[in-house]
């Protein structure tokens, strides 16, 4: 074959060879910085034909700013004549940036010098390893030692919380197994547990203590899971550990005060059924002594005066103990579904017959999510009405749905109460009574998740309104209305 059809042939299979790379191939003009010739690959780099690329300047490829004459890598490249990879970017013809690795060399051909780079995207790689190197600096910023192992046991990672849990630096124990680490370090039973899980492609979540480099024990939750390929093939474990000394120290004076707390209460109790008991007894004696004072000293308004006195602290001393008496049950009781009309019934069952006053129930068939203490609610709403509604002649007990609410309204036709108190009704100690009726309704209230409001008018009676949301906090049905 002669040297002209060798010639032809070699510059046949260049020709096909650069054509046909994988890589984009820009050659431009070393002195001008035109584009000289490219291949596929860097048209469809950029987004641009070869007709397009053919005689434009190299600085276009790239989205630098103020470029005058040469990009900054072209520039470079010039000065290397070995040839040399640098990282940049070249912009798309629709303002596209692209990471790109280019290793270009100066090359001489008729007299003229060219530069011949080769530009590999490397968008997806550098994502990649920013995304990696997020993923590390997270993992030693969290508070909890995290370590990996490949499918040997051979420790692969070790964070800087580890270093702080263990004692041991990662230059200490990348490379060796893991059992050389933590075999002595925990006990056999937690080992075999962890070999166990990792076998059979498990995690395995477990308290247990472990010995630091320093020979302290430290009270740890670990997780183990084991890691896999994409074939599903077990290629290595992941451990995290957390150091948990603190909360078992706060657990166990959390559950020694709890314990205190409970034989307190206990004896609290104990000794507020007995003072209770005897103080009721005593007044039974205080109010037999008043009523046979009232026989003896008859029309003497002085003396009758001084006893109505005795006879009324009396009965506040009693007040005052069925409040006790029904505060300390608040809350105590579990929620359950318990039917307000029947407990209305109840309540005014406790009163004397109560023949000049209509009591109208419309709750029957109507329940909620609350306590025996309802009852308790309705007889100091009834109590309050007998005793300050002045020419009761009617109750009216009835509800309503509004929207994801229902309403239990309780109202009287007495006097009503007047618009300056109403924000002070529900306040501990406020009233003609003692001022604790309205205030426990309050609170009894509030432990079911209710709330409720005065809203009747002054002159045209009291009206109490219970507003009771359709869920409770933990996501329990409050009510129900059976036809």
């Amino acid at each position: 074959m002669s040297n002209r059809k060798k010639t032809a042939t070699f510059g046949v299979l260049y020709r096909v060879l650069f054509d046909e790379a994988l890589d984009a191939i820009f050659v431009a003009d070393a002195e001008t910085g035109l584009i000289f010739d490219c291949n596929k690959a860097a048209t469809e780099l950029v987004g641009r034909s070869k007709a397009e690329l053919i005689g434009m300047h190299q600085r276009l490829l790239h989205p630098e700013m103020n470029v005058e004459e040469f990009s900054s890598t072209f520039r470079q490249h010039l000065s290397n004549k070995k040839g040399q990879v640098l990282e940049t970017q070249v912009i798309t013809k629709n303002g596209e940036v692209k990471d790109v690795a280019i290793k270009a060399n100066v090359v001489e051909f008729g007299g003229r010098k060219f530069l011949y780079g080769v530009f590999r995207d490397i968008t997806e790689n550098k994502k990649a390893f920013e995304t990696c190197q997020l993923h590390a600096k997270l993992l030693n910023s969290i508070g909890q030692a995290v370590t990996a192992t490949d499918a040997e046991g051979r420790i692969t990672y070790w964070n800087k919380a580890a270093e702080q849990l263990y004692g041991l630096s990662r230059d200490e124990v990348l490379g060796r197994h893991i059992m050389d680490i933590f075999g002595a370090r925990l006990k056999a039973g937690v080992v075999q547990d962890v070999v166990d899980s990792l076998k059979t492609g498990k995690s395995l979540t477990k308290e247990t203590t472990i010995s630091r480099n320093d020979g302290t024990a430290v009270h740890v939750l670990i997780t183990i899971s084991p890691i896999n390929d994409l074939e599903g093939k077990f290629s290595g474990g992941i451990g995290v550990s957390t150091d948990i000394s603190e909360k078992t120290w706060m657990l166990e004076v959390l559950e020694d005060a709890i314990k205190h707390v409970a034989e307190l209460n206990s004896k609290l109790h104990t000794v507020e059924r007995l003072t209770n008991h005897d103080i009721r007894n005593k007044l039974t004696i205080v109010d037999g002594r008043i009523f046979l004072l009232k026989k003896r000293i008859g029309d003497n308004p002085l003396l009758k005066e001084h006893v109505e006195a005795i006879a009324m602290a009396s009965k506040q001393i009693l007040q005052i103990l069925e409040f006790q008496r029904v505060y300390v049950q608040i809350g105590s009781e579990d929620l359950t579904y318990v039917e307000v009309g029947k407990l209305m019934d109840e309540a005014v069952s406790l009163f004397s017959p109560l023949e000049n006053t209509q009591i109208i129930n419309e709750c029957h068939g109507l329940t909620v999510l609350a306590d025996s203490l309802l009852r308790q609610i309705f007889y100091n709403l009834i109590d309050n009405t007998l005793k300050y509604g002045e020419k009761v002649t009617k109750i009216k007990l009835y509800f309503k749905e509004d929207g994801e609410s229902l309403k239990i309204i309780y109202e009287d036709n007495g006097v009503g109460i007047p618009e300056e108190v109403k924000n002070k009704l529900f306040s501990e100690g406020f009233g003609k009574g003692t001022g604790y009726g309205l205030y426990l309704i309050k609170k009894i209230c509030e432990t079911y998740g209710w709330q409720i409001q005065e809203t009747g008018k002054h002159g045209q009676g009291a009206q109490f309104t219970m507003t009771i949301p359709k869920l409770s906090q933990t996501g329990k049905k409050t009510y129900d209305v059976k036809s």
